[in-house]
């Protein structure tokens, strides 16, 4: 795979500069061993019920609610959101790349059918817009939309890939080449929402202060901008400033903020335009959508045989296991039994030839 490597994003062999950070792809970009684990860098936005705006959302948010950065409203966000965010980005870390067939070539052949083929070899990611007419449109209810780019998280410093690892659901750990180590955590109870999900890496995710380890600087500087209030680089929310703390947690997305000197006694109340920020989303195995496509008929007849690799058992739904569990004991149990019947059968025949004619009853 081919990264960018000052953001981790995937650096297409068709352009010049990186979508994400502009990083000129000729200089700062270079190709990395394939790694187990699947990623995919997600920019997302939902409107607000309350003022109507797009609204970041820079990490996961559990428990079905969210607040909007912009006018401080909670408000009902649906599992099923998060079920179309994490399917998406699933798809996009296992079918986009260089390559028509995605990530990886298996034995079922998808490059005739994958619609992200032609988009890896130009881009870095896709634009998910309900409102727009674009053939990825339909991927997000209207209510969302979104940046989605395959890639691996690199070291702010370094630009190294990071070492990721998922010891348990919902638990990433990361390791930088310098050593420097960083752990994310989200609710195990949450990857129910996708299988092959396992986490995020995301500063609202940390798991205690750990500087360097994760992509983004941490603690970050605060976004300052001429007579714009300061705020969260992570997130985009403003920070409540008391005049006395050099470091300050970020009320909505618990990042660390280091405040210079002379801006500690300068309160902010509301943030102006806050962006959406990257933040990477960690799965296993291939994907569900490669598991639709290779269903698709068109990859019938130049695939192989398509009985050599069976998909994992956790993209398989309960409908799914009990027919595989059925022909693969059921249908031979019943054939077993259908055998011994017939192997009677001569016998039974016989029988109610006799007993048709009459003689069957004097013989009883």
């Amino acid at each position: 795979m081919r990264i960018c490597r000052r953001c981790g994003v995937h650096a297409p062999p068709q352009s010049v500069s990186c979508e994400e950070c502009g990083a000129e792809l000729g200089v700062h970009a270079r190709e990395i061993p394939m790694a187990p684990l699947l990623f995919a860098a997600l920019k997302l936005e939902f409107e607000c019920r309350g003022c109507g705006l797009w609204a970041p959302l820079n990490h996961f948010e559990g428990m079905g609610m969210v607040c909007c950065v912009r006018c401080q409203l909670e408000q009902r966000f649906e599992d099923d959101g998060w079920r179309a965010v994490l399917g998406l980005c699933h798809a996009v870390s296992d079918l986009m790349g260089a390559e028509p067939e995605g990530r990886k070539v298996y034995n079922i052949a998808i490059d005739e059918v994958n619609p992200f083929a032609s988009s890896g070899k130009r881009h870095s990611g896709i634009r998910v817009d309900p409102s727009s007419s674009e053939a990825f449109a339909t991927w997000l209810p209207a209510n969302l939309r979104a940046w989605v780019a395959p890639g691996h998280p690199v070291g702010s410093e370094s630009g190294e890939p990071l070492d990721v690892r998922a010891p348990q659901a919902g638990t990433i750990q990361v390791r930088s080449s310098r050593g420097e180590a960083a752990g994310y955590r989200i609710g195990s109870d949450a990857m129910r929402l996708h299988p092959g999900w396992l986490g995020a890496i995301a500063p609202a995710h940390a798991q205690g202060p750990q500087p360097g380890a994760h992509p983004g600087e941490s603690p970050s500087e605060p976004v300052i901008e001429a007579g714009a209030p300061i705020v969260c680089r992570g997130c985009g929310a403003p920070l409540r400033l008391d005049g006395s703390q050099e470091l300050v947690h970020c009320d909505h997305c618990g990042g660390v903020v280091r405040v210079p000197e002379a801006l500690r006694a300068v309160r902010a109340v509301r943030a102006v335009d806050p962006e959406p920020v990257l933040w990477w989303l960690v799965f296993e195995g291939r994907a569900p959508y490669r598991k639709f496509l290779e269903r698709d008929p068109r990859t019938r007849g130049h695939s192989g045989d398509r009985s050599l690799e069976p998909l994992p058992d956790a993209t398989m739904s309960s409908l799914e296991r009990f027919a595989s569990v059925s022909w693969f004991v059921i249908v031979p149990t019943t054939l077993l039994a259908s055998v011994a019947v017939l192997s009677r059968l001569p016998s039974f025949v016989a029988w109610l030839t006799l007993v048709l004619s009459g003689e069957g009853f004097s013989s009883i």
